[in-house]
């Protein structure tokens, strides 16, 4: 059977929509059109809108099939679902999901459409977030916020309080580890919508209350009620949640590189995407296009220093572009991981960077009377990076380096700095002449996390042990 072939797009600013026929049978063969329309005469129709979907790809693999124009066309196990449960009784539904509306094997087409996504959701009347799956725990709670379609009584107890119990319990769990708050481009998503739904199986409501409801029972769980909920994967999402909404209500723009900071480690099922998926909110100055533009024809590699020397050639206050040398991998690498990204280049599929061990601001500090614009002659060839500067001292000798926070829990913080402190305030007045001044070195003044020690961590604070020894006996 010859499966579906799309025909190209009549105008630069055209997508395709799917309008999606109704079904009074929940698991009825999926049928529809797509339909050419420009984005700014859809921007302007109070009739033939559209809602976008917002849901995350899952495995690649198609398992399903909707029939367009009578043509097979193959679907992804989470888009299949989706369709299905968002389908109409009656009417015909007017979508727009991108790897049905947009051509996946026409680069060209692929990079156009992306660079639009921004604009595509942000002028759809609706956005249905599809979380996945029904559940009952779940199904009930989304019931429950709006009182018109609850059954099981009201959101809200009579004492105006939130609700306990098992269900809620599990439903709270079950939402925070749904796979799409993880995702790159749902943020862009959520962000940009006028009108954003939830929807969990058939269960629909609206964003606000899902997110009240969400945050009401979480502030329950910090009073230890569910172990299941003070997870790490549920204080990730709720985190997710609390960024996204400040990113929805507050006014303030963001930067490429704040966005990247701050959800790098995100899901993406293309690599690229962890740069494109941001684009569409990004406060971008004029001059970003040769570093940063929608292109899947370049490598992860070819991407990732492109935006590295976007960041660094962007003025900024205080140093504040060099802040990207510092986003390294620092910690362990995940088995069999490879890459081919120069060292001054951060990898931003990683989750943590060298500016988690990192708490302080590059400054220039105002006694030394520097004044300059911030912007540095950058050169690149090949793999490396150099810029001009001046030759102001030599290094004579290197001391042992602090220990990094990996290699401590917090529960030996306390005990580490007091330790090193009295350990410098010795060194101090053994060594006056080393030129230390009134104050010892501020080498205790760092921030450690919870990390459990390893058998070779511990073997590393030893060795560290050893060194500043060392210090002392020739001090």
């Amino acid at each position: 059977e010859k499966m579906y072939t799309y025909q190209p797009l009549a105008n630069p600013t055209s997508i395709r929509l799917l309008c999606l026929a109704s079904s009074v049978k929940h698991d009825a063969p999926l049928r529809g059109t797509l339909v050419d329309a420009k984005l700014e005469d859809l921007s302007d129709d109070l009739i033939d809108t559209y809602t976008a979907l917002s849901y995350v790809w899952g495995d690649p693999v198609r398992v399903g099939e909707i029939l367009l124009d009578g043509q097979p066309f193959g679907l992804t196990a989470s888009l299949r679902d989706a369709l299905h449960d968002i389908r109409d009784e009656a009417r015909e539904f007017r979508i727009w999901a991108d790897a049905i509306c947009i051509n996946q094997d026409d680069v060209t087409e692929r990079n156009k459409q992306v660079a639009m996504m921004g604009r595509i959701y942000s002028n759809a009347t609706h956005t249905i977030i599809y979380l996945g799956a029904f559940t009952t725990a779940v199904a009930k709670a989304l019931d429950m916020i709006d009182p018109r379609k609850s059954r099981h009584g009201p959101y809200r107890n009579s004492a105006g309080g939130v609700p306990t119990g098992p269900m809620w319990e599990e439903a709270l769990s079950d939402i925070l580890n749904r796979e799409w708050f993880r995702r790159v481009w749902v943020f862009q998503e959520l962000v940009l919508s006028r009108d954003p739904w939830v929807q969990v199986g058939i269960s629909r409501v609206r964003w606000d209350p899902f997110r009240e409801l969400v945050f009401d029972l979480h502030k329950m769980a910090s009073d230890g009620f569910n172990a299941g909920i003070r997870a790490e994967s549920s204080k990730s999402a709720i985190h997710i949640l609390e960024d996204m909404h400040k990113a929805r209500t507050d006014d303030s723009s963001r930067s490429l590189f704040q966005l990247l900071q701050a959800r790098r480690g995100m899901g993406a099922t293309d690599p690229r995407d962890i740069i494109f998926g941001h684009l569409g909110i990004a406060s971008l100055p004029p001059g970003h296009r040769p570093y940063i533009e929608v292109d899947y024809s370049k490598s992860v590699m070819e991407l990732y220093v492109s935006v590295a020397l976007y960041i660094l050639k962007t003025p900024g206050r205080n140093l504040g572009s060099l802040a990207v040398l510092f986003e390294q991998l620092h910690g362990p690498v995940p088995p069999n991981w490879t890459t081919a990204l120069p060292s001054w280049v951060p990898d931003w599929r990683l989750p943590q960077g060298l500016h988690s061990g990192f708490h302080g601001k590059l400054q220039i500090a105002p006694e030394v009377g520097f004044e300059a614009s911030l912007q540095y002659p950058w050169a690149t060839s090949s793999s490396r990076l150099g810029t001009a500067g001046y030759l102001i001292d030599k290094l004579k000798a290197l001391g042992p380096v602090v220990p990094s926070e990996s290699v401590f829990p917090l529960a030996r913080r306390r005990d580490y700095q007091m330790n090193l402190s009295t350990t410098v305030k010795f060194i101090h007045q053994a060594a006056p002449h080393r030129g230390w001044g009134d104050s010892p070195p501020s080498l205790t003044d760092i921030k450690l996390i919870p990390i459990p020690s390893t058998h070779d961590e511990y073997g590393a604070f030893l060795k560290e042990c050893q060194s500043w020894l060392g210090v002392v006996d020739h001090a």
